[in-house]
């Protein structure tokens, strides 16, 4: 996925120290879940595994009905909106878990589920 050909539309905007956006061209809808690409640009340098870190790609699956998501795949970056050199791609899916009220992945549900 290439950040310069991907429009990533805001989510949150950095309060929390870091802005989130959401690839509405990435969204894919299924019979039991909704799949879409999230990118977090953070406000100051995150280390992961032993790497600078500025940027994440993630993969998730939400589950419109049962209110729950579940990691598909991140990749970790060096730059802003996933730019510079990959620093860690992960690609373990994750169980399905339920969304806590009121967090970031709440409200990446609620565009999943066409409620935001």
């Amino acid at each position: 996925m290439n950040s310069l050909e991907t429009l990533w539309t805001p989510v949150f905007d950095g309060l929390e120290g870091f802005n989130q956006y959401v690839d509405m061209g990435s969204v894919h809808r299924y019979p039991n879940w909704v799949e879409m690409w999230d990118l977090i640009d953070y406000n100051s340098v995150q280390v992961f595994r032993g790497k600078n870190v500025l940027s994440v790609k993630s993969r998730w699956a939400y589950d419109v009905e049962k209110k729950q998501a579940r990691l598909i795949e991140s990749v970790y970056y060096g730059g802003l909106l996933g730019g510079g050199d990959v620093c860690f791609h992960g690609d373990e899916i994750y169980l399905w878990a339920p969304i806590e009220p009121g967090s970031v992945v709440e409200a990446m549900w609620e565009i999943a589920s066409g409620k935001r």
